[in-house]
């Protein structure tokens, strides 16, 4: 791989390498703050862009956070995204590399919605942990060949959390809720301790998609 504009440290290749190696790639980026989920993200997307595999891509993150990743697209990869707010938007099926907030996404989702994007990246994807959520139901039906979810939280209060997290990137992997309720929450009622029968189990699931240095 070839990047003019970052060093990137072997923690990061390590994840973007084992993204990579996945005939289509998906993954949760759950790096703790501060250890460049951004970058892992960018790398993936350049290398999928340069192999031919991605033209169209979808940023989706907090509000506070959206010209920061269209500065370090900019900066690090020399890929020009497009601000929702931004005057030259004119449309989501106008441009191919598009950075929007989640509550913009939910306002439009019919019209982003109303074609495939290549890749789809979330921030802060514990946002979407609670499965009956607008905006999580939203992002599941969205058509898109790959996605990458990034979050330092991937469990924020409940097994449930990281189940909702890991059925978006790879839907049923772990059945439905129900099922996963059933296999592995030891307390039906608040979903908050595991099954210790199940922990090694549970672990070697998530390992399949929990990049995590």
């Amino acid at each position: 791989m070839l990047y003019d504009r970052i060093r990137p440290h072997a923690y990061q290749l390590r994840v973007v390498g084992q993204v990579l190696r996945e005939k289509a790639p998906a993954a949760l980026l759950a790096d703790e703050v501060g250890l460049g989920k951004t970058i892992e993200a960018g790398i993936i997307y350049k290398e999928l862009t340069l192999r031919g595999m991605v033209r169209s891509a979808l940023i989706l993150a907090p509000k506070a956070l959206l010209s920061q990743w269209q500065a370090e697209m900019l900066e690090h990869f020399d890929e020009d995204f497009v601000l929702t707010d931004e005057k030259r938007f004119q449309s989501f099926s106008a441009h191919e590399r598009v950075i929007c907030s989640l509550p913009q996404f939910v306002r439009s989702f019919d019209k982003i919605a109303s074609r495939t994007w290549d890749l789809i990246i979330v921030d802060e994807a514990h946002l979407l942990a609670n499965p009956s959520s607008k905006r999580r139901r939203s992002v599941a039906t969205l058509r898109a060949r790959w996605r990458l979810l990034l979050t330092a939280t991937p469990i924020s209060n409940k097994l449930i959390d990281l189940y909702s997290l890991i059925d978006l990137v790879r839907p049923g992997m772990l059945g439905t809720q129900k099922e996963f309720e059933s296999e592995y929450v030891a307390d039906p009622g608040t979903a908050r301790v595991l099954k210790t029968e199940k922990a090694e189990q549970l672990r070697g699931v998530a390992h399949q998609v929990i990049c995590r240095t």
